[in-house]
């Protein structure tokens, strides 16, 4: 028996909860940075806005209940960003230490089986 999970990821609207949550994503990112910097491991400029890139256009719908209201926000995958990083981080030519670093930088598994999706492609880690 074959199980599929199918989950439309939605453009990215720009309400209070999803800007939030790109600012805390960004902040993340760039405490990260700095936290590298004390390390002696420069995370470039690009690999950040190439993540902030992957989240807006990968965002999925969801809906959270808190006490008597609901808002509709959006998320990225973690599994699939930090398979995403780690494969822009290679291609950028960062170090093995560096992407040591960068795979502590989120919890959990990298992508799903060897793959993650980016927008509506497939593709392998």
């Amino acid at each position: 028996m074959i199980l599929k999970i199918h989950q439309t990821a939605f453009e990215y609207e720009t309400n209070k909860a999803n800007q939030i949550y790109l600012q805390r994503m960004t902040h993340d990112l760039l405490s990260h940075k700095i936290t590298g910097l004390t390390h002696g491991f420069i995370i470039p400029d690009d690999l950040i806005a190439e993540l902030e890139s992957f989240i807006k256009r990968n965002s999925l719908n969801r809906l959270v209940l808190k006490e008597d209201c609901a808002a509709k926000i959006h998320e990225c995958c973690p599994r699939c960003l930090k398979a995403h990083m780690i494969k822009k981080a290679e291609e950028m030519g960062i170090s093995y230490e560096g992407k040591e670093f960068l795979v502590s930088f989120m919890k959990g598994e990298v992508g799903h089986n060897s793959y993650y999706l980016d927008k509506d492609k497939l593709i392998k880690i």
